[in-house]
Order: C-alpha cells, then sequence, then structure tokens
C-alpha cells in the first residue's frame, strides 16, 4: 500500500512541474535597484500614507511596484522598489504592510519589511486570472476572467480560502462596497448581499456597462467611457434607479472629501516609421460636486495627467503630470476650501544610470551627472555627491581623477575625485580635432579614443598632463565602435566585421598596427587583462596574450544566445547576452541576461551562473558577492554568491552520489527538518503530500542548489496531525521520505 502511494505521489509531482519556464535565475540572483527610473505608470493602490504604484513592462509583464511615503505631505519621497517577477499584473490593493497582488493566474499576498524587501506569504492560484479585487475586513472580493465573483476568506494570510463564487457571465472591472452591499462593475451593474460572505447573494442586475466605479454615500458613480458618468441611487440596493448623466468622457474615479475625481482618457495617434499607433492616456482629471445626484456639478479640472496613476493616499490624488515644459513628474494635488485643486508637493523622476565604475571604497555612477555612491552597505549604496557635467555617455577613472567626453561641446572633460564628498573639476580639458568619438580607454596617463566619421575611422593618443596638450592619431581603415582594451603597451580595438586590430603603442608618438585578427561574425566588444584576451563575436573566443602582438586562440565557450558586453573580472568573465535585432545597431531582441563565465581554466571555460537582467545593461563591474550594472531603468544590484559557491564546491567537497536522508526528528511536532546532498548543479522541488497524493505544502519550488549537502526546515504547524511523505526532484534524482505529524 505505501509503494503505491509513493507512485501517486511522484506521479502527480512531476505532473505539476512537466510545463516548466525558462529558468531565469541560476547562481545569479536579483538585489534590487539604486536610484530607479520611473516608467510607465499601470495603477497604485494606498494603505492609507504610502503609495503603492506599479510601473514598467508590456502588458503587465515584469513590473516593479515602487513605494512612496505620504504621511508628511511636505515631505513626500520615494522609499524604494522592487520587481515582480513571473507575474502578469492586472490590480492590486494594499493595507498596512500587506499588498494583494492580482494578476493572470491568481492573487499574491505579499508583506513588505522595513528595508522596502517582499516577502511571500501565499498564493492563491486561479487560472483565469483576477481582474480585480477589493478588501473587506477579513475577505478579499475578486472579479475573475472567466466572469466571476469570488469571496475569499483572508483571516489566515497563509491560507487565503475560497468560500463562495457566483457567476456573472462578465469580467468585473471594479468592486466597491457600502456596508453589508457589494456594487460590481462590468458588462452590467450588479448590486450583492454580503451579510453572510460564504453565501452572497445577487440582488439585482441591471444592464448598465461600466469601466469604473465609486461610491459616495447612497449614490453609485459609473465611469462609461465616451458614455460618461451615469449616478444611480442605491438606498434600495434591490431597485437602483439613474439620477442623473455627466456626459463628460470618464475612464477613471476616485472620490476625495466627498467630492468624486474623473479621469477623462483621449486617444492620441501617434507614427513610428511607416506603422501608426494609437496611445491612450488619461488625460484630464475633473473635480465633481455629487451631492446633488440629479444635478451633478463640474467644478473644476487639471490638465496634462498621462498614464493610469489615479490613486487617493493621505488626502491626495496621485498621478503623473507631464506637459511640454515641466517633463513628466509625480504629482501630489489635494483640494482646498473653495473645492478647488492646490498640488502639494511633486517628485521628479531620475536619470537612468549610463554608467558605473569603482575604486576600493566608492562607486561612481552617470545619473545626469557623476553621482559618489558610499558602498558600505553594498545592498544600498548611498548618494553621498555629486557634480553635473555634460551629456555623456561613459568616463574612466584612473590616478583619482574621472575622465569623461562632452558629447555636446565634443571635448575631454574631467573631475578630481581625491576628496569623493567634495568632486571638482579637475584643469585637464581637451577638445580634440578628429570627432566623432565612439569610445575610450585612459591608461598610463594616455587617453585612448576611436574616432569614424566619413572620411576618416582611426584611434586619438592623448596625454592627461596638462601641460603636454597634444593628440597622436593612427589611422586604422575600419569600423571601430566601441572603446579598446589595454595592456601593458598594446592596445586592442574592437571593429566589427574587421574583427580585431591591434596596436602596439609603446612608442607613444608613433604607434603602429602589429596585427589584425579576423573572426567568422561581427566583433562588437572585448576586454582584456593579464594575459587574457576576451573577444565577443556572438561567440566568447578566449586568447592567450603573454605574447601581446600575437593572441593564440586557447578556447571558444558558445553561449545559449549572443555575447555582447563582457567584462573579465579576475579568473572570471562577466558579459551580456541579447540577440541583435537588426533594427539599430544596439537593440536586442529580447531581454538580455548576465551570465558569469569561470576561465580558472581558460582552456575550458564554465558557465556558472546567468540572470535575467531588469533592463539592458550598458556595462557592469563585480565586487564579490555583488554586480552592479548600469542599467536604463537605473543602477541594478545582483548577487553572485551561489554561482560563485558552484566553484567553491567543485574544488572543496563534491558528493560522490546524490541522496535524501531521513528526516529528523521523525515523528516531529511542528518543525523536522530535510537534508540532501547533490553531486551536480540541479534545481530542486521539495514538495509535501498526504496519504492521498495531494500536495499539501510547498518547501522548495524550482531553487537553484549546488554540489554539497542541503537542509530544508519543514514548517508542518499548519497540517493537522498524520501521516505525510515529503518528496524531493533534483535533475534526475526523485526519492519520498515519510513524515509522522503529532501534535
Amino acid at each position: 500500500m505505501k509503494k503505491n502511494c509513493f507512485v501517486v505521489i511522484i506521479f502527480a509531482f512531476c505532473l505539476s512541474t512537466g510545463n516548466l519556464p525558462a529558468q531565469d535565475f541560476f547562481g545569479i540572483n536579483r538585489v534590487g535597484m539604486h536610484n530607479p527610473v520611473w516608467s510607465s505608470g499601470l495603477s497604485g493602490a494606498s494603505n492609507g500614507d504610502t503609495l503603492y504604484y506599479v510601473q514598467g513592462g508590456v502588458n503587465g509583464v515584469n513590473c516593479r511596484i515602487r513605494l512612496v511615503d505620504c504621511h508628511d505631505p511636505d515631505n513626500i519621497r520615494e522609499l524604494g522598489q522592487f520587481p515582480l517577477d513571473g507575474l502578469n499584473f492586472n490590480c492590486m490593493k494594499a493595507r498596512d504592510d500587506l499588498v494583494f497582488i492580482c494578476h493572470s493566474s491568481g492573487m499574491r499576498i505579499i508583506r513588505i519589511d522595513e528595508d522596502v524587501q517582499p516577502h511571500i506569504i501565499s498564493d492563491f492560484d486561479l487560472e483565469a486570472g483576477i481582474t480585480t479585487i477589493e478588501l473587506w475586513g477579513e475577505y478579499a472580493m475578486l472579479g475573475s476572467g472567466d466572469g466571476r465573483f469570488l469571496v475569499i476568506n483572508i483571516s489566515n494570510l497563509e491560507r487565503p480560502r475560497l468560500i463562495a463564487t457566483r457567476d456573472l457571465g462578465f469580467e468585473v472591472t471594479q468592486i466597491k462596497t457600502s456596508g453589508q452591499i457589494a456594487c460590481l462593475s462590468g458588462e452590467r451593474f450588479v448590486t450583492v448581499n454580503l451579510e453572510d460572505p460564504e453565501e452572497p447573494q445577487i440582488i439585482q442586475t441591471i444592464n448598465r456597462a461600466g469601466l469604473d466605479l465609486e461610491i459616495i454615500g447612497e449614490i453609485a458613480c459609473i465611469a462609461s467611457g465616451e458614455d460618461g458618468i451615469r449616478f444611480y441611487d442605491i438606498s434600495d440596493p434591490s431597485d437602483p434607479f439613474e439620477t442623473g448623466h455627466l456626459r463628460n468622457s470618464s475612464y477613471r474615479l476616485e472620490q476625495l472629501d466627498g467630492l468624486l475625481l474623473s479621469g477623462y482618457e483621449i486617444t492620441r495617434e501617434e507614427f513610428w516609421g511607416e506603422q501608426d499607433y494609437v496611445v491612450y492616456d488619461v488625460s484630464n482629471c475633473y473635480l465633481i460636486d455629487v451631492s446633488n445626484p440629479f444635478v451633478p456639478e463640474l467644478i473644476t479640472g487639471i490638465f496634462w495627467c498621462s498614464g493610469n496613476l489615479f490613486t487617493i493616499v493621505n488626502g491626495m490624488i496621485a498621478q503623473y503630470y507631464s506637459d511640454p515644459g515641466s517633463g513628466t513628474r509625480l504629482v501630489f494635488h489635494a483640494i482646498n476650501d473653495e473645492n478647488r485643486y492646490v498640488e502639494i508637493d511633486y517628485l521628479i523622476s531620475p536619470a537612468g544610470t549610463g554608467y558605473i565604475g569603482a575604486d576600493d571604497n566608492y562607486m561612481y555612477s552617470l545619473n545626469g551627472g557623476i553621482v559618489v555612491l558610499d558602498k558600505s552597505n553594498p545592498e544600498r549604496p548611498e548618494e553621498i555627491s555629486r557634480i553635473e557635467i555634460g551629456r555623456t555617455y561613459r568616463f574612466c577613472l584612473e590616478n583619482e581623477i574621472i575622465y569623461y567626453f562632452d558629447k555636446d561641446e565634443r571635448r575631454f572633460g574631467s573631475v578630481n575625485i581625491e576628496d569623493p564628498q567634495r568632486p571638482d573639476f579637475y584643469r585637464f580639458n581637451y577638445q580634440p580635432q578628429v570627432n566623432p568619438i565612439y569610445g575610450f580607454s585612459v591608461s598610463n596617463n594616455h587617453i585612448f579614443a576611436v574616432s569614424r566619421g566619413d572620411d576618416h575611422a582611426g584611434m586619438l593618443i592623448i596625454p592627461t598632463d596638462v601641460q603636454d596638450p597634444r593628440e597622436i592619431y593612427i589611422e586604422l581603415d575600419v569600423k571601430v565602435h566601441h572603446e579598446p582594451a589595454i595592456v601593458d603597451d598594446f592596445v586592442y580595438v574592437p571593429a566589427r566585421e574587421d574583427g580585431v586590430v591591434i596596436v602596439d603603442a609603446s612608442e607613444i608618438d608613433s604607434p603602429r598596427i602589429v596585427r589584425q585578427l579576423e573572426f567568422p561574425a561581427e566583433v562588437w566588444n572585448l576586454d582584456a587583462e593579464g594575459d587574457i584576451l576576451c573577444v565577443a563575436d556572438g561567440n566568447l573566443n578566449i586568447f592567450n596574450i603573454e605574447d601581446r602582438g600575437n593572441p593564440e586562440l586557447i578556447s571558444v565557450f558558445d553561449p545559449p544566445d549572443t555575447t555582447d558586453e563582457i567584462n573579465i573580472i579576475g579568473d572570471k568573465i562577466l558579459m551580456t547576452l541579447a540577440s541583435r535585432s537588426g533594427f539599430g545597431d544596439n537593440l536586442p531582441r529580447h531581454h538580455p541576461r548576465l551570465f558569469l563565465v569561470d576561465i580558472s581554466d581558460p582552456t575550458n571555460p564554465i558557465g556558472v551562473g546567468h540572470c535575467r537582467t531588469y533592463d539592458i545593461p550598458r556595462n557592469f563591474i563585480m565586487e564579490m558577492p555583488y554586480i552592479y550594472s548600469a542599467e536604463g531603468c537605473g543602477l541594478a544590484i545582483y548577487d553572485c554568491s551561489e554561482a560563485y559557491g558552484i566553484i567553491q564546491d567543485q574544488v572543496e567537497f563534491t558528493p560522490e552520489t546524490s541522496m535524501l536522508y531521513p528526516a529528523y526528528p521523525n515523528p516531529f511536532n511542528g518543525l523536522t527538518s530535510l537534508k540532501y546532498q547533490l553531486t551536480k548543479p540541479a534545481t530542486v522541488q521539495i514538495g509535501i503530500f498526504d496519504n492521498h497524493g495531494r500536495q499539501v505544502l510547498d518547501i522548495t519550488n524550482h531553487q537553484l542548489k549546488y554540489p554539497g549537502l542541503h537542509t530544508e526546515v519543514i514548517n508542518a504547524n499548519s497540517l493537522p496531525s498524520g501521516s505525510y511523505y515529503a518528496f524531493l526532484k533534483a535533475g534526475d534524482l526523485q526519492e519520498v521520505a515519510p513524515l509522522i505529524l503529532v501534535k
């Protein structure tokens, strides 16, 4: 009998893992973002004095939740943000330190700690997805994608429980409550009696479509798009009747101080090449007095609002505000005694991180200027100073001087960071005769810059000595595009279809080309350090350059996608993978990944970790165990300790066999531990099943584990006494351990 139960459990567990998505994280994990920029706002929620709003992604995928502290209207500030990895976002609600995320396959409950780090409490799975949510005491009321009204008991946040469902036949767009009555909008307007939440009763259905809904007193306000706003008296929920109609188009509704706020959405046509598309914006926000529901009065409006953020927080309406003069801001308005909008405060989006560099104690990033960051807390670098410079895309650090190229003024400039808290402009300032500059590196007190124009392609060598203002130019006659790498007196220049050009600059006044390496594909980037040269031509080509002018190819690493940016850090290579689109030279086809390769034996490179990035990396640095990546959305931080752990495990301890040990203690009361060992890296799943083969706990779900001995703690306090089975799946290993819970 026990053997048959094992078979049932294994069969059920294998069915649940048969169609796994591609693994986004292997050995490298996201930590967070520093100074992240804003992107398109999807929607927002408030727990009273904290604004939660969702940004980024495409159609709700790959979004981030940002938090803004609004408890003091005179000091509104952003607290931080975190990603919604793998969730196709639809809507959300907030309460205290909890966020209820509704997505295309259910609801996730998250607790936010003081460091703005999310902790998943539970998931409520619903294949049809959830379209809207309303919190009501210890219940969450949901609209499902298959046209149902659901009531979930959330008194136990770790185990949300479906207690009632009603088929409506249409998707619910909004749910609002008034006492023990719920009002629903969608293709129809519905009132529901919630006196017994386990047996909700549909009271009345009216053929009135709505995109959004608000209840003010005994008046239900329904936003009907171009049809305007309809007002219904719901004092008798069994017989709602229309009292008024305001014809101004409306797509979003909120209420503040007894007044109705309506977001008016217009259609704007835009063009991209030969293809045209339509963009929808909430463009105006009207304030409406509904004290007389038979004659609702439009009081005033604000304009140039954009995006879908339309949320009340601490007595203010939060919206994006965009006009040709001020750009995009997150603006907070209140209503004064004369029922007029008053701007309380606003936040301006930070600039994206264009480039990063570091020395022993500080990090430097391009964010509208050069920002100096104290990295004593590596997961939360703190800005200590900044200096504004012109438009630039890269800088180089040497001898406590930052060198940069101002693209507008077409000159090299410099910043002295001897005192990082008081950076100041340095004396070096040089405008080269040859332009434009496509990339540069600094070594041995010289700038090595590549330039390409209609009539030239070559490299400039410029001394950084302010007493020696001159430039040496060498014609390369190749398609230079990115900065060169320099080892000793040799310069390695990536030249796309022309391969790699090697220049001997030992005689600085008369540099000479000594060799040109050919490759089967275009060379976009390269890096060199010590005796190793790495060249990206889609693959990763590793050369020995003990003989600097005559590189010897010793290995070729074929990654799962096209190699793009690369950086050698000791015996590791960090690179980005992203297929190129052919539309513009630098646009990746899809979301790029960081990829870490171990080259402790450069003849046998080993991929040890990868991670999907937040955005397209522009460059990156590594300071064990962290990776810092300059990305369009900000300074991204990743933890690669697991990737390094795989290398250490290979050296220090690799078990001869993979196996699962018996649970200890067993029998147990609430808590027990499960040990297992692996001979190679594997994605691990551990589930707890009852005697009927039903999974009751999910201990480890698709987590990467490395060679060695591992321990998982099983918390079964939520389960009744009885016999259970722990099932482990790790690569080819599938084993079961019996458990006896005694309370």
